[in-house]
């Protein structure tokens, strides 16, 4: 799996960033992420490529962002289930996914679309903030019916049909 960092977001997590490998490419399995600042604590977007499904994360620490490997695929898993995928797509979909590589975002078309979710996002955020977890998969799951201009289709509907052709 490949994580397209902006330059601020690279600089949060104190992550250095590969070269971006043109050969071997599967948008399914690229995420592009941003930072925002909400109540002064840290707002992070990832939206994958393909689908342009959001997960949000909500006031990580450092010390988060030094594991955030497990704690990312740990939010794809959870909001994956909340969205009706079945637990053996989650898995294969994370098999696939093991290895994360970071590397420089390529895409502006998909920084906008981050960009657009943050505005509405930032009205809705209040509602979902959640002491237990730093990820917000309700919050992703409604973000996911926003439609999206570029795919001119709703995110978590993207989702489903790739999943569907590709684990069953």
């Amino acid at each position: 799996m490949k994580i397209q960092l902006t330059k601020q977001l690279a600089d949060t997590m104190k992550v250095s960033l590969e070269a971006i490998d043109e050969i071997n490419r599967d948008p399914f399995f690229e995420w592009h992420g941003h930072v925002y600042t909400f109540n002064r604590r840290k707002v992070v977007i990832f939206m994958n490529n393909a689908t342009r499904y959001p997960i949000v994360f909500y006031g990580l620490k450092m010390a988060q962002f030094k594991t955030f490997d497990l704690l990312f695929q740990e939010a794809i898993r959870e909001t994956f289930v909340l969205e009706g995928i079945n637990a053996e797509q989650i898995d294969a979909y994370l098999k696939d996914c093991q290895m994360i590589h970071y590397t420089k975002t390529d895409n502006r078309s998909i920084l906008g679309q981050i960009k657009d979710f943050w505005i509405s996002i930032s009205y809705e955020i209040e509602d979902y903030m959640n002491e237990e977890t730093y990820y917000l998969p309700k919050l992703s799951n409604w973000a996911a019916r926003i439609p999206c201009c570029s795919t001119r289709s709703f995110p978590y509907q993207s989702l489903k049909l790739e999943i569907d052709r590709r684990y069953n």
